[in-house]
């Protein structure tokens, strides 16, 4: 089927009934932006939680050869920035599968996966440092916090097929389990989610029986089950429970895939969902986004409340990538249907959702399988991603230091990427093997805007009395609230020299962390300096970036100097002067309005004190 006609057919109204979501007046799609993250191979976001400092934490898999896999966690700040990735399960020749994502109270982070016959539930610190695993090879992959610490899995048995749930201890020991009835055909589980109340809602499918149907149980924080509803309202034979989502009200959405056999080799298959209310009563609607094809599976594989009652679901839609928002009452807003490669199958593919509340912003993560495939963010809600200071914090050379000691080589980068001035603390640590944070830097900051601090050569000593083990070196930009702007941090490894690993005291084996100039050196109460950073000359991005009637750049001048700023059309011909001659040391906004030139690309160039800049601007009527 041509992608033409696909489009045809997914956007014509769908039947009034209730096994289809109603579709009265669709508005457009929100504005969006998106981010790939090319690690130069395969790369896809899976199972993702949202952090307690605002940020986001993607369990991740990877190869840059398609033979040889690896498991990564990466951590991710409110703006999509990548704060920190470590690897495990590294070469592994057999294809790691994700299973759940969960933040755990002490700030880190626990999953599980399988790969190479091992199963194991695996706790890490908050930046991924692996604190133990457990072998639980006989659970499911799908994991639940459990309310007062520990955690719940829900795992599909054989002979007889029963719904069992597990309650582990917080060191991920088995507590008790529980069993449903037996019962014939086929469960698949889709996932596990706590309902903020104690309680836990498992999302299922019941398979290769007559009817399938789509099934949600809800036990709470005892094992007691409180109530199991069968999803009976579908047209469709069900395949797939994908997982499911807490509702405002407190009830729950399930999602999944089905289909309906149309002839020999011809279905129609369905991106199902349904609402569920929080005492198990009758669904309080249930839809489908079908559309008849050949052998092309599509379903809903992730999603997540937003406000309002609104409910956002994402997933595959016969070859097209889809996302739709449907209201309280099963009735579908928006749609937003993404491209398609080649050979019909999606360009994106969606696996994690998270909903930001204080910007009202959608974030989904997945991956984009264009040229190559890489890990990928969607926002919607926001037309471009919001300017800040941000931090790039990298090793150069070798990161393992041997036993008597050595020299990291660090890349620093401090931008302000805003049209203003901003005040910020830089805060620059090492985090021991034990977990105890050792400071390193602390200074105050005064940005100008467009303001770049670059040191490509930042040398720190790590003393021989340092304790063996991986430790993190990290940089942080907090606002005058004291909250977190932007972060990085890489991992290094200190070799053996015979100590015990975090056995020592902190202040007698870290003597001797000299290091450059990021500021000054000591402990972090005398670090603290107040002085402004001579200003550097900067010519900030052009903004905004297209536009349709003025765009503006921030300047910063050292000193007092002569600035011209000129604009050139595409053929290399002056259309514009902006500005020429003697300015203030200091900051500069001049602003370009081409409202009697063509739309096209234009390049405005920057020269003051012997130093010049260049910035593209694409003006759109």
């Amino acid at each position: 089927m041509k992608a033409s006609q696909k489009y045809v057919l997914l956007v014509m109204a769908v039947v009034f009934s209730t096994c289809a979501f109603v579709t009265t007046s669709i508005a457009q799609p929100p504005d969006h932006w998106q981010r790939d993250y090319d690690q130069g191979g395969f790369e896809s976001f899976r199972s993702v939680v949202a952090t307690d400092d605002g940020g986001y934490a993607a369990l991740t898999f990877k190869t840059l050869n398609m033979i040889d896999w690896e498991l990564e966690l990466t951590k991710l700040d409110r703006f999509g920035d990548v704060e920190w990735v470590h690897t495990y399960a590294p070469n592994n020749v057999e294809v790691p599968t994700p299973g759940n994502l969960v933040q755990t109270p002490d700030g880190g982070f626990s999953y599980r996966y399988v790969a190479d016959d091992s199963q194991p539930l695996v706790h890490v610190d908050q930046f991924g440092r692996e604190q133990w695993r457990v072998e639980h090879a006989e659970l499911g992959l799908k994991l639940a916090k459990r309310d007062g610490g520990g955690y719940v899995i829900p795992t599909a048995t054989d002979s007889p097929t029963q719904l069992q749930l597990t309650y582990l201890n917080a060191d991920g020991s088995i507590d008790f389990q529980v069993n449903t009835d037996s019962f014939s055909g086929n469960l698949g589980i889709g996932g596990i989610e706590p309902d903020g109340n104690g309680n836990y809602y498992v999302f299922c499918s019941h398979t290769h029986v007559a009817p399938s149907d789509a099934m949600v149980y809800k036990y709470d924080n005892d094992g007691n089950q409180l109530w199991v509803r069968y999803i009976t309202s579908f047209d469709f034979e069900i395949r797939n429970s994908h997982g499911g989502f807490v509702t405002e009200d407190g009830g729950c959405v399930w999602y999944g895939s089905g289909h309906e056999s149309t002839g020999l080799y011809f279905f129609v298959w369905g991106a199902l969902a349904a609402r569920i209310p929080a005492d198990g009563g009758p669904v309080i609607w249930s839809g489908s986004f079908e559309q008849t094809d050949d052998m092309d599976q599509e379903g809903f594989y992730t999603g997540v409340q937003g406000a309002d009652g609104i409910n956002y679901l994402a997933g595959d839609l016969s070859g097209d990538p889809v996302v739709l928002a449907v209201d309280s009452g099963g009735n579908e807003l928006w749609r937003y249907i993404g491209p398609q490669r080649p050979n019909f199958f999606p360009q994106y593919y969606y696996f994690g959702a998270t909903f930001d509340h204080n910007e009202e912003t959608l974030r989904l993560f997945g991956q984009n399988s264009d040229e190559q495939t890489d890990a990928l963010l969607q926002v919607f809600g926001q037309a471009e991603p919001v300017p800040h200071p941000y931090v790039t914090f990298s090793p150069v050379g070798d990161t393992v230091i041997p036993p008597y000691g050595g020299t990291l080589h660090s890349a620093v980068h401090i931008e302000n990427s805003t049209m203003q001035y901003v005040q910020a603390r830089a805060r620059r640590d090492a985090w021991l093997p034990s977990g105890t944070r050792f400071p390193l830097d602390n200074v105050q900051l005064n940005l100008a805007p467009g303001q770049v601090i670059s040191l490509p050569d930042f040398q720190q000593q790590v003393p021989p009395g340092a304790p063996a083990g991986e430790y993190v070196h990290n940089l942080t930009l907090f606002n005058p609230a004291d909250e977190k702007i932007s972060s990085q941090a890489y991992f290094f490894h200190k070799e053996d020299a015979n100590l015990t690993s975090g056995s020592h005291d902190d202040i007698e084996v870290l003597a001797g962390w000299q290091h450059s100039d990021l500021i000054t050196a000591g402990s972090e109460e005398a670090v603290t300096n107040t002085t402004p950073l001579p200003l550097q000359f900067a010519v900030g991005a052009a903004y905004p970036n297209p536009f349709n009637s003025s765009a503006r750049v921030s300047i910063t001048l050292p000193n007092a100097s002569n600035l011209s700023v000129q604009v050139f059309n595409n053929l290399g011909r002056k259309v514009a002067e902006l500005a020429n001659g003697q300015y203030s040391a200091g900051a500069h906004e001049p602003t370009w309005n081409p409202s009697e030139l063509a739309s096209g690309i234009y390049f405005m160039r920057v020269n003051a004190g012997g130093e010049q800049a260049i910035r593209k601007l694409a003006y759109m009527k």
